[in-house]
């Protein structure tokens, strides 16, 4: 039995949790400071009684919430360090990371994470690829994972992305900032490699029947067959994620305004436009500035304008999956039950979609 068939078969019905995604700097200096305390032997590392998903449905359960609150990050355990903490400086090439990078980051090359796929480029590694890849790198289900770039915040999006297509999101993080902020505030920037260039490669389970500890490995939030026919009503349907809730459904393309409305080409083939209902929200609006890229003060009220009701399904999209990756991890970050778009306009285009086109 294949992967997909047993998921489907096995985990239909898993339910996605959530934590926030983007965490601040002085948050991350925090940790790191208790992890070097840690590893001194000044401190132990606290028991873990609640898993983060548990401590989220209990707080769903007990609380009082109007439909109109505004969108906040579910709670997560990074301050509580309950696990160890790997961070992956994620880059297009060794420069960046040579020139400086957060005490203990080994390098991640982002190119790992693009393959060529059905004609189709810039697409995800298969599952049980992304498993051996993260594996080789030191990534286990037992660990917290910070992810942060020397840019604006594709790349460790992107990986994000990745994680969560096999279920390693939920104690995933991203560095708000990224590297821009931290050195902007004059935090300790390493330039040494030694010792930390070679991650220590761990025991991933690549397949829920050798690992049944690891059923969310079933629960992929990237969307690969997005039906050409509806996809104005985005039925988000997966091969790993099979259910019929009736939500509401909302694409969300990421890019600009200008490629949004169709005034852009796209990778040569005619692909101007939008998708049927889709609505714009450019990823560069949810982060302050391109070199100070945290989170933009109304990034939350951004999306909620987009959103009919507070538990829309929503399908971050755009040309080729780049832009997206951010879109998507600000979604989760704020709770929404995202999903990723991998195959993008020119997938849909070329499979025979028809495109909101420019008068």
């Amino acid at each position: 039995m294949s992967l997909l068939v047993l998921s489907a078969a096995l985990f239909a019905a898993v339910t996605p949790t959530r934590a926030e995604v983007y965490i601040s700097t002085q948050r991350v200096a925090d940790r790191l400071a208790f992890e070097s305390r840690i590893e001194a032997g000044e401190a132990e590392r606290p028991a873990s009684h609640e898993s983060t998903s548990e401590q989220a449905e209990r707080k769903a359960e007990t609380a009082d919430v109007p439909e109109t609150q505004p969108l906040t990050p579910p709670p997560s355990n990074f301050d509580n360090a309950l696990r160890p903490l790997r961070i992956f400086h994620v880059g297009h090439g060794r420069l960046g990371y040579d020139r400086g990078h957060l005490p203990g980051a080994v390098y991640l090359d982002v190119h790992d994470f693009y393959v060529d796929r059905d004609g189709l480029k810039n697409q995800l590694p298969d599952p049980d690829d992304l498993v051996e890849l993260l594996s080789a790198h030191g990534v286990g289900p037992g660990m917290d994972l910070l992810l942060y770039g020397d840019a604006a915040g594709i790349f460790p999006a992107r990986v994000y992305v990745a994680l969560s297509m096999i279920g390693l999101d939920e104690h995933a993080y991203i560095l708000d900032g990224q590297l821009k902020r931290w050195a902007k505030e004059r935090r300790k920037i390493d330039t040494d490699t030694t010792g930390i260039d070679a991650p220590r490669r761990v025991v991933v389970p690549a397949h829920p029947r050798r690992a049944p500890d690891m059923s969310r490995l079933s629960h992929s939030r990237v969307v690969r067959s997005l039906d050409a026919n509806q996809a104005a009503e985005a039925k988000l349907l997966t091969p790993f994620h099979l259910d019929n809730r009736p939500f509401a459904k909302v694409v969300i393309d990421a890019r600009s305004p200008r490629q949004f409305a169709g005034n852009a080409s796209i990778k040569g083939i005619d692909a101007r436009g939008h998708l049927p209902d889709a609505t714009n929200l450019a990823w560069t609006d949810l982060i302050a500035d391109a070199q100070d890229p945290v989170l933009a003060e109304d990034a939350a009220e951004r999306i909620a304008q987009l959103l009919p009701v507070p538990n829309a399904r929503v399908l971050a999209h755009d040309e080729t999956g780049n832009q997206a990756s951010v879109l998507f991890a600000v979604l989760r970050h704020f709770g929404v039950d995202a999903y990723f778009d991998e195959r993008g306009i020119v997938g849909y285009v070329r499979d025979g979609g028809t495109l909101v086109k420019p008068e």
